[in-house]
C-alpha cells in the first residue's frame, strides 16, 4: 500500500468512526429484521396450521354420529387450539411492535447520516474500461460534507485517499 496516500485529521477520523458506528448499527438492525422475517414466516405457518386444525375439529363436531364423550374431547381440543391461537396472536403483535421500533431506529439513522455516492471521471490520461473512480461522502443535516472517501482503481495501481 505504499502507493496509497492517507490524510486524516482528528475531526475527520472522528466523523469516520461515527459513520462506522452508524453502519454497524444499521447492520445489526438488518440482522434483526431478517430474524423477524423468519419468525413472521414461522408464525404465519403456525396460524395456517391452526386454521386447518380448527376446520377439522369444527367439521368433526358437526358430525351427528359422534358420542357425547367424543364431542366433549373435541370441545377440549378446540378450546386448547383457541388458547394456542391467542398465544400466536400475542407473538405476532410482539413481532409487529419490534418491527415498528426497528423501523423507527432505522429512520433515525437515516436522518442523522445522509450518504452521498457518486462515480466521477477523474480526467486521467488512461481510458481503461476497468478503471473505477468513486467518491463516497456523508453530509450533515445542513448539507456540509463531514467525511469523504475517494477511491481510484486501475489495473496498474490502486489508491484510496481520505479527504
Amino acid at each position: 500500500m505504499s502507493d496509497c496516500v492517507m490524510k486524516i485529521s482528528a475531526d475527520r477520523l472522528k466523523n469516520f468512526m461515527q459513520l462506522s458506528a452508524s453502519i454497524e448499527e444499521s447492520l445489526e438492525l438488518a440482522r434483526r429484521g431478517t430474524e423477524q422475517i423468519r419468525n413472521e414466516i414461522e408464525l404465519l405457518k403456525q396460524i395456517q396450521r391452526f386454521h386447518e386444525e380448527y376446520d377439522s375439529l369444527t367439521n368433526a363436531l358437526n358430525d351427528k354420529a359422534k358420542s357425547k364423550s367424543e364431542i366433549t374431547t373435541l370441545k377440549r381440543e378446540l378450546f386448547t387450539l383457541v388458547r394456542k391461537r391467542i398465544q400466536l396472536l400475542r407473538n405476532f403483535n410482539k413481532h409487529c411492535d419490534d418491527f415498528k421500533s426497528d423501523m423507527k431506529l432505522m429512520r433515525q439513522l437515516q436522518s442523522s447520516n445522509d450518504f452521498v455516492y457518486e462515480v466521477v471521471d477523474d480526467g486521467s490520461e488512461f481510458d481503461d474500461a476497468d478503471e473505477i473512480n468513486e467518491r463516497v461522502g456523508v453530509r450533515d443535516p445542513t448539507g456540509r460534507e463531514m467525511w469523504c472517501c475517494e477511491s481510484w482503481f486501475s489495473p496498474s495501481s490502486s489508491c484510496t485517499t481520505f479527504v
